[in-house]
């Protein structure tokens, strides 16, 4: 599969970001991913372990909305897990957090809803917390 890797800045702090595939974590502790629907990119997020918080943009003016599902590893019963929804519209950002075992890893995937329709998701991605 072919990855699209670009190197950003985001807030001063290296990412390593991989658009509709699976993301990879740098060094800075964030890490980021996207989702697609219909070849075109629709929305993003980022995982920043400092702060636990994760980024989700809608980046289309398309009357869809995308959320990321955050999931702290090992997955087990009860396991600690959180939505953050971005209602907002394209060409907005929503910032969500929880506080995460330090040292421990999360995963979070992207999905891009048309109402309460799913219409695509960009699969587990992995995170340091």
């Amino acid at each position: 599969m072919h990855k699209l890797q670009a190197a950003v800045v985001v807030a001063g702090i290296a990412a390593t970001c991989v658009i509709g595939g699976t993301a990879e974590a740098a060094a800075a502790g964030v890490t980021c991913g996207g989702v697609s629907y219909q070849g075109l990119s629709r929305g993003n997020a980022c995982y920043y372990s400092d702060g636990d918080k994760i980024l989700v943009s809608d980046v289309r003016k398309d009357g869809y909305w995308v959320y990321a599902h955050v999931v702290d590893e090992p997955v087990s019963a009860p396991h600690n897990d959180y939505y953050c929804n971005n209602k907002k519209g394209g060409g907005t950002t929503v910032t969500c957090g929880r506080n995460a075992k330090e040292g421990g890893k999360v995963r979070f995937s992207i999905t891009v809803m048309r109402g309460d329709t799913f219409l695509a998701s960009s699969g587990p991605i992995s995170a340091r917390s």
